[in-house]
Parts: structure tokens; C-alpha cells; sequence
């Protein structure tokens, strides 16, 4: 793996050779190139010194109430907090009320129990790519922090802070705990790869916020930041406390199609209650392609059967319950607010002056919210004009026809049905991942899978984002992907055309190989 350890550990290598090499000219010449010492052991400072890189996080007051939040405070609220910041105080877009508790907080947390010191140990020799290794030393690291303390004045600060949340709603709320990395919702997406807890009550946030920060040292986590090229100095986590959104839709929305970014048109997935399955692939939403031009027009829309759903229920939990009788079958959004939603995006779009992955809820009195917005990955497949995708290869078996794109790409592989999770452990390179359900787990394989196919899954979900930023072709949602496919079989994914042939195609595996690699 190409991280920081590698680095470290070849630049000393180079550093050694270099010196004796030097050391041999000199004998050989009679000293006549002393002049090379001072040369190398300046450019080794030069190169030590960028080792010694150590992110500067501003000292500021540990908790801020989100009002006072632009995107310019991503040093001090992370990058999904400070944006919705920016959404809420320049756009004057529906935010939910919240502080953030900051980067600076995190610092205190960590020196207040020596935790740096003590993760940086476990981390320095890691082997991410020995996932027993991984999940024995991330779980090591969350036990460290679950079991700490909080100093005094933080906590005392969480407690203030919520108690003035509760005053401008006139009532006890429940909140929302979420993760706000300093690096996330940047260029990189870590999307799913940190927690976020709903319907908190008061008296669990400062647990809650434990948990988030722990989280940063997840097995996933560790994987995307490594392979990312992060070091450990750059994990810094910033958490925001937002009041809870009741929602009675909520879901995801794209201000252009990844696959097709000059198609102008805005993706918008719903499902009813709260929109976190939509995020991680647990139902299949509903889908509404909306046209900028005119504004507004909704040019196609598929409607799930959804069956349950997830709810708040009163006592701070979350709740799963059947879909009403009334609501089955129907649209979870009306097109008034489908043609809000795409105002929105729009509005997003032309301000950050970049496409956006938006996550938004509609409360029961109809009022809608923005809950995220961060940069969409968008890439034209085709970059290579040799290479032409047939619709269908002639003579070939197609073992299914039918799904939705989250990436596009050719992969060939035998396929592993993903039966428990824990079998990513065992997961084989080249392989095509193939399961029932997204989760954003999976991105522990991406750097070795060829291709994922799974049976239900949204494209606006955190798997489908994680796709596109590892660049692997994946086809989701397509019903029976896990009961057509054997294990052990070899396929050919075809996620241009949304063809999945038995087989190896040599004629499509040429395209894939024009794939680079992120």
C-alpha cells in the first residue's frame, strides 16, 4: 500500500544507499566530492520536514451554534457542518437548528486522555490489507475511546449548548449526533464511512459523540483514509448536533446524472420516513428524473412498492413500521415538492459552481430541509474513442438484463456471493462482489474488486458514491442478482449497457482495461 508508512519507510531506504554511495565516490576520488554530504543531508531535512506535516486546527470555543457557521470554518466544524452553515446563512436555505462541536473540542478530548499518543502506536505498523489485523486494532481503538472521559468544560459546554437548542425550539428536542470529519464532504466523499446517530435524546449526546469519534478509526474508515494517502495527523473529527428532522419522506438528490453529467438532468430518490435507507441501500427508493429545462418537469418517475419504514419514535429510538395502506404504491413526494427539491439542487449547484449530492427530509407539516450538500463525483466513461461498446455481444449468454447504474465500466471475475460480512475478509482479488443489500462496508474490497452487482440499492446511496470515487463498475437494484448468479461463476459485468454475461467476453474486458486507477 502506498501510504505514509511506505513512504517513511523507502525514503530512509533511499537516504541510507544515497550515503553510500557518496561514501564510496569520495574513496574512490580521493575526497573529491565532499561537496554531496551537506547536499543530501539538506535535502533529507527538506524531506523530514514534510513528514513532520501536522494539520493546524484553530483554537476556537468548543461548541458554536450553527447560525455562526460559513464554509470558511471547516478547520473549526469539519466540512459537513460548516457547509450546511454555508446553506443555511448565505443561501437562506431550510436548515435544521444545531451547534457544532468543533475541531478544537476533538483536541481537547484526545489530550485530555493522551489518545494520540496511544492510537498513533497502534497505527504506525499496521497492515491494512490483513483485515484480521484491522478489526483487532480498530476495535482496540474504540474501546480506548468509548472508555474516556470528557473534560469538564466540554462536556459542560454540550450540555449549554443543547439546553439553548431546546430553548429556541420551546420544548425537549431529540437531535441528530453526525459525524463532520475535517476532511469529509471535501474532494473526498468518506461517504458512509463515519457514524451518525438519529433521534438522540439530550441526555445521550455526550455517549454519542464518543462514538463519533471513535468511529473515525472504524476498519472502513481506516481503509478509505489510507488508501486515500491520509495520514494519521489528518483525522480530526468535528461533530454536529442538529435538531431531529421527523420526517415523513426524506431521501437523496443529484443535481446532475454521474453517469451523464451533461444530460441535464437532476436524479431525486425518495423513500417514506426517515431517508437514511435510501443512503445505505436497505430499500429501494423511489426515482423522479427532473429536467432543468423548462425547470422543473418531471420527464420520468419509477414509484417502489415499498413495504416499511423507518420512523422516530418518541421514546429516542428508531423506529421500523409497515407503510400505510394509504401511501403503498404511491408517490412518498408530491410533484410540488419534487419541483422545490429541484430548485433547490439547482440553487446548490450554481453556488458552490460545482454538481452537488444533496441529502434532504420533508417534515409532516410539508416543510423541507437540507441535511447535507457536498461535491458530486462526476466522470465521463468513455475516455478512450478506440474502444466501442456493442449494445449486446452476439453468441454470448446475458444471465440478466435489468438494474440501475451507480458506475459506469466493463468487469470480468468469478463471482462472490456475499453471504455475511464478515466474508469480505476472504474476499479474492479480481473478484466480482455480488450481494443483496449496498453497504458502504464494501469499500474494504473496492481496491480488489472488478465489478459489484447487488439486488437492491440506490445510485444516490454511500456505496454508489464510493463506487464512483474507487472507479468500480457497479450495478445495482437488480432483484435477483444473488439468485441467478452462482458462486464461483465467471461473469463479465457489462454496467455501459447494464448487461451481466456469463462468461468472460474478451471484446468487453478490452475496455475495461482502459480503466485507471484512482
Amino acid at each position: 500500500l502506498f501510504d505514509m508508512h511506505y513512504l517513511k519507510n523507502n525514503t530512509k531506504l533511499i537516504s541510507y544507499k544515497i550515503q553510500k554511495l557518496i561514501e564510496y565516490l569520495n574513496m574512490l576520488s580521493n575526497e573529491k566530492y565532499k561537496i554531496f554530504y551537506p547536499i543530501t543531508e539538506n535535502i533529507q531535512k527538506e524531506i523530514e520536514q514534510i513528514f513532520e506535516y501536522k494539520m493546524e486546527i484553530p483554537i476556537s470555543d468548543l461548541t458554536i451554534p450553527v447560525e455562526k457557521l460559513t464554509g470558511k470554518d471547516i478547520g473549526i466544524a469539519g466540512g459537513k457542518i460548516a457547509h450546511l452553515g454555508e446553506v443555511r446563512n448565505s443561501l437562506n436555505l431550510p436548515c435544521p437548528e444545531g451547534f457544532s462541536i468543533t475541531a478544537y473540542a476533538f483536541i481537547k478530548f484526545m489530550d485530555h486522555n493522551m489518545l494520540i499518543e496511544k492510537i498513533n502506536s497502534k497505527l504506525t505498523n499496521l497492515n491494512i490489507q490483513d483485515l484480521d489485523d484491522l478489526n483487532k486494532v480498530s476495535q482496540e481503538i474504540y474501546e480506548m475511546i468509548i472508555n474516556s472521559d470528557l473534560p469538564s468544560e466540554l462536556s459542560d459546554s454540550i450540555v449549554n449548548s443543547y439546553s439553548n437548542l431546546c430553548k429556541k425550539s420551546g420544548k425537549e428536542v431529540n437531535v441528530s449526533v453526525r459525524s463532520s470529519a475535517i476532511r469529509e464532504d471535501s474532494e473526498f466523499s468518506f461517504a458512509g464511512q463515519y457514524a451518525t446517530f438519529l433521534n438522540v435524546p439530550g441526555n445521550l449526546i455526550i455517549q454519542k459523540y464518543k462514538e463519533v469519534v471513535a468511529s473515525l478509526f472504524t476498519p472502513r474508515a481506516l481503509f478509505y483514509s489510507k488508501t486515500k494517502g491520509f495520514s494519521e495527523k489528518d483525522m480530526v473529527m468535528a461533530v454536529g448536533v442538529l435538531s431531529m428532522v421527523d420526517a415523513a419522506s426524506g431521501g437523496v438528490m443529484y443535481s446532475r446524472n454521474p453517469n451523464d453529467p451533461a444530460s441535464d438532468h437532476i436524479l431525486i430518490n425518495a423513500v417514506n420516513g426517515l431517508g437514511v435507507w435510501v443512503v445505505d441501500g436497505t430499500v429501494t427508493p423511489d426515482t423522479y428524473i427532473v429536467s432543468r429545462h423548462p425547470e422543473g418537469t418531471i420527464i420520468e418517475r419509477a414509484i417502489s412498492n415499498q413495504e416499511k419504514m423507518l420512523i422516530c419514535s418518541k421514546d429516542g429510538e428508531l423506529k421500523e413500521e409497515s407503510v400505510p395502506d394509504s401511501k403503498k404504491g404511491k408517490q412518498c413526494v408530491s410533484d410540488e415538492q419534487i419541483k422545490e427539491l429541484s430548485k433547490y439542487a439547482i440553487q446548490l449547484e450554481n453556488y458552490y459552481k460545482a454538481p452537488q449530492d444533496i441529502e434532504w427530509a420533508i417534515d409532516n407539516s410539508g416543510k423541507i430541509y437540507m441535511l447535507q450538500s457536498r461535491p458530486l463525483r462526476t466522470f465521463d466513461i468513455f475516455t478512450s474513442p478506440k474502444v466501442c461498446i456493442p449494445t449486446r455481444i452476439e453468441g454470448y449468454n446475458i444471465l440478466l438484463d435489468k438494474g440501475v447504474i451507480a458506475c459506469k465500466g466493463v468487469g470480468a471475475g468469478k463471482a462472490f456471493i456475499l453471504i455475511d460480512e464478515d466474508d469480505l475478509n476472504i474476499f479474492p482479488e479480481g473478484a466480482v462482489l455480488v450481494a443483496k443489500h449496498t453497504s458502504p462496508k464494501f469499500v474494504t474490497v473496492m481496491n480488489k474488486a472488478s465489478a459489484i452487482v447487488t439486488d437492491i440499492g440506490s445510485p444516490t446511496g454511500h456505496m454508489a458514491s464510493l463506487s464512483r470515487e474507487y472507479q468500480v463498475p457497479t450495478i445495482l437494484n437488480t432483484d435477483v442478482g444473488t439468485e441467478i448468479i452462482k458462486h464461483g461463476q465467471e461473469i463479465t459485468v457489462d454496467a455501459i449497457n447494464c448487461n451481466i454475461y456469463e462468461g468472460k467476453i474478451e471484446q468487453l474486458i478490452e475496455y475495461a482495461s482502459t480503466r485507471r486507477e484512482p
